[in-house]
């Protein structure tokens, strides 16, 4: 098993391309946000083995708009400010689900 930790840029294309293949997978959110949310990120971790993605995790920068949007979903509008950066697209692929892989 291998960990990667790293800036988007500096991630083989290959792997970034199976992440948002795993990611959109999910079905949570349109393939077009994945990619542009993983570009923009600050950090990467992503486990390995072989060349399959276990599982991951980004430290992403949330557009301003909808970072907004959230916290005045959940009623607490005063503290969107404090928190510019969100902890997204955790994922681990279905053959690895439940062994706390993400956990790493």
């Amino acid at each position: 098993m291998k960990t990667i930790i790293d800036k988007p840029t500096n991630i083989n294309k290959v792997i970034l391309t199976k992440l948002v293949d795993l990611i959109d997978e999910g079905d949570q959110v349109d393939r077009k946000f994945i990619e542009r949310g993983l570009s923009k990120a600050d950090l990467i971790a992503i486990y390995l083995h072989d060349d399959k993605i276990i599982t991951a995790a980004t430290l992403k920068n949330p557009l301003p708009s909808y970072r907004d949007s959230v916290f005045i979903s959940a009623g607490v509008e005063s503290q969107r400010k404090l928190f510019i950066k969100e902890l997204g697209y955790v994922v681990t692929h279905p053959e690895y689900r439940g062994q706390n892989l993400c956990q790493k």
